[in-house]
């Protein structure tokens, strides 16, 4: 009992130096000049305004599912402020056009707010396409931007974590013609 005694009043000394030795400044140099929600709200503004400055828009190599099991498709988005026009490769004569937004959650992030049945398509569990009734292709409508600049964006699924490129439709290309090219 004595040999118990001095190993806990050993192990209570130890603890009590511990915290007295213990630093109890908690000042560090700031790594950023800005605080988080003030460098994500400028990054935002200037994601928003390359995302609209494409008046041809932005050519998409969008991957649904996660395994990526159905490949790929490309997509066509042209952003104005409130509102995105879609279009798909799978039928390019249909446009849609939707309300889209910008957020944080994870990083910046582009949604997609309400239904688009061209981007949509890739997710609607009503559809029975890829994996059927239920799944779809199992596709974002939600991404986290990796990195945008007015040559690239690369942006990530919040669902699949698949990664989405988009890169400007060239000036001397309309949507039609980038469709016929992809028919080779």
């Amino acid at each position: 009992m004595n040999e118990e005694f001095k190993m806990k009043n050993n192990q209570f000394i130890i603890c009590c130096l511990a915290v007295f030795l213990t630093s109890c400044v908690h000042y560090t140099d700031p790594l950023f000049d800005k605080p988080a929600a003030e460098r994500i709200a400028e990054s935002l503004e200037v994601y928003r305004d390359l995302l609209t400055a494409q008046s041809n828009g932005w050519i998409v190599e969008y991957y649904p599912e996660k395994t990526q099991k159905y490949g790929g498709f490309n997509l066509y988005f042209r952003f104005e402020f409130d509102y995105v026009t879609v279009r798909s490769e799978i039928d390019p004569a249909i446009s849609a056009t939707s309300a889209w937004s910008m957020g944080t959650d994870m990083g910046p992030t582009i949604n997609f707010d309400t239904y688009n049945t061209v981007l949509h398509f890739f997710s609607d569990p009503a559809i029975v396409q890829g994996g059927g009734r239920g799944l779809n292709y199992e596709g974002d409508y939600e991404f986290v931007v990796e990195s945008g600049s007015n040559e690239e964006f690369i942006l990530r699924g919040k669902k699949t974590k698949n990664i989405i490129r988009m890169t400007p439709l060239p000036a001397n290309l309309t949507w039609e013609n980038t469709v016929n090219l992809w028919k080779v």
